[in-house]
């Protein structure tokens, strides 16, 4: 059969392109293929990431705001125990401020002697201690806020100690003075032998002055709470006058009275009615009651 050569040679480029061509297109299909799939993973990678961070941004928006309410209800539930607490009191004048926990309130038409519950402060008036640190400055305080002030009384379950003082918390302005005392680190708790009603709140106050180290917390080992040992002080430098005056305060069975003076006294530890009527009368003035040593109430203890 006669082929005609013009005609030839492009038929058979025609047949090989046709030939080729299929195969040629078949892998950049492929590849943009596997490059979108690729394009795919990531998006959804990414979306993936995007939408775990945001539920640990919220689970973190969550406990933070669980947090604040949790600590707004703490302290709503601290106001109204507070208020409960001073509810229950008598109104009563703070007339004299003895020492850092001890006060004279005119209550109920009479006067009382008020010791603090829970807490004690430095000594400034003990005849056979010094003046302790952070003493003057607890009195101070106490004396700022609360003379003349009209305060609410509120007595512990065991209302009397054995000096006859009243024993109790007093609020002032929907606080009490004792949580104050404690905030400034001028007290610490102690004595939790009668009404722990406000321990907790107690605690929580004094905790404020520990980690700042204020106050009687700023000494190593001066203050502990909740011991009824007192502070742990020595002054460097005693005179001869203290020496001659603890020597007095000594009967001849070698009991330092004034040094114990917040401990009970009958008549069988003085002497005579006159050692047991100067150690009375100082213990008055001291704010520790009279120890139930006049008997007769006229002035002279431990009478016959």
């Amino acid at each position: 059969m006669f082929v005609n050569k013009k005609w030839f040679l492009p038929i058979l480029l025609m047949v090989l392109i046709t030939a080729c061509s299929p195969e040629s297109t078949e892998p950049e299909a492929e590849d943009t293929s596997s490059s979108q799939e690729e394009t795919d993973e990531t998006a959804i990678e990414e979306d993936q990431e995007t939408k775990e961070d945001n539920q640990e941004s919220k689970q973190e928006e969550t406990e933070v705001q669980e947090e604040d309410q949790n600590q707004e209800k703490s302290q709503k539930a601290e106001q109204e125990s507070n208020s409960k607490n001073q509810q229950k009191g008598d109104s009563a004048t703070v007339t004299r401020v003895v020492d850092g926990d001890t006060l004279e309130v005119q209550m109920n038409g009479q006067k009382e002697d008020v010791r603090l519950l829970l807490v004690d402060t430095p000594e400034t008036k003990h005849p056979s201690k010094p003046v302790e640190p952070f003493g003057p400055e607890a009195s101070e305080f106490v004396k700022d806020k609360l003379s003349g002030e009209e305060v609410r009384i509120v007595p512990g379950v065991e209302k009397y100690d054995k000096y006859d003082r009243l024993l109790a918390y007093v609020f002032i302005n929907g606080e009490t003075i004792q949580e104050k005392l404690l905030k400034n680190g001028l007290a610490r708790t102690a004595y939790l032998y009668n009404d722990l009603t406000m321990l907790d709140e107690f605690h929580e106050a004094q905790a404020t002055a520990q980690e700042k180290d204020i106050g009687v917390w700023s000494i190593e080992g001066y203050a502990h709470a909740d011991h009824d040992h007192g502070y742990h002080y020595e002054e460097n430098e005693t005179s001869s006058n203290d020496s001659t005056d603890e020597e007095s305060s000594t009967d001849n069975s070698g009991h330092d009275h004034y040094s114990h003076m917040s401990e009970d006294h009958d008549c069988g530890d003085f002497n005579s009615a006159e050692e047991a009527t100067e150690f009375m009368n100082k213990s008055i003035q001291q704010g520790y009651g009279n120890h139930r040593l006049d008997g007769d109430g006229d002035g002279v203890a431990c009478e016959g």
